[in-house]
């Protein structure tokens, strides 16, 4: 069947991850992560990822990241079916950059700034696929462990 033809608006979103990783290297990190965008109007699906990143610092100490998530996204409708024929499924991609300034010997608090994009589909028996796409621009507040 067709897809149904997109409709595009823009909604303000609560949004979050965990990133947990390990260094095999000096500065790089690998790891997995969840990320969740929770929108605030009731007629759009909330959206969650998970999948592997990588991160590299250029001074392992302190200072300058950039991150990269390539994830599994799924999509769910207000009533929170999320695993069902109602569930929309797709891939996300996540690219940041920050910087960390050390508070303490093991902790860092720092701004990031952050591209999302989720893009999923959904298939219905008898029905057209309709297709939901978010991409999101975020300032946020990065809190590292070391």
């Amino acid at each position: 069947m067709p897809d149904a033809p997109h409709h595009y608006d823009q909604w303000e979103a609560l949004a979050g991850g965990l990133f947990v990783g390990g260094t095999p290297s000096r500065g790089l990190v690998l790891g997995g992560a969840v990320m969740t965008q929770y929108f605030q109007y009731r007629i759009s699906p909330d959206v969650a990822s998970i999948g592997p990143f990588i991160a590299y610092y250029p001074n392992p100490h302190v200072g300058a990241n950039v991150q990269a998530m390539l994830g599994v996204a799924y999509a769910a409708d207000k009533s929170g079916h999320v695993f069902d024929e109602r569930a929309r499924t797709g891939v996300s991609l996540m690219v940041s950059s920050g910087y960390d300034f050390r508070i303490t010997n093991q902790w860092a608090l720092g701004p990031s700034f952050c591209v999302s994009a989720f893009t999923t589909k959904q298939v219905m028996e008898d029905a057209a696929a309709s297709t939901f796409a978010v991409v999101s621009i975020a300032v946020a507040l990065s809190v590292t462990y070391y």
